[in-house]
């Protein structure tokens, strides 16, 4: 991600989830990451990094699968 200077204001956004759960370091040097936020009575919310590939995503089950809804990648 970029400096909050430039940064979007979803990857500001982002930037300070990681950074309240004490993993904005760790996202930033990882090649694979991975956060799921609980917060009922909404979604779970997760963060994911595939390389230089940002998804976040609410997710809900249906019939036994993860589903996400809606998704953003970077």
């Amino acid at each position: 991600m970029t400096n909050k200077t430039t940064a979007s204001p979803m990857a500001t956004i982002i930037h300070d989830i990681l950074r309240q759960h004490h993993l904005a370091e760790t996202f930033e040097s990882a090649t694979n990451f991975h956060l799921r936020v609980e917060n009922p009575p909404y979604m779970p919310l997760v963060i994911e990094r595939h390389g230089d590939e940002v998804s976040v995503a609410h997710y809900f089950m249906q019939n036994g699968d993860a589903m996400r809804d809606p998704e953003m990648t970077f």
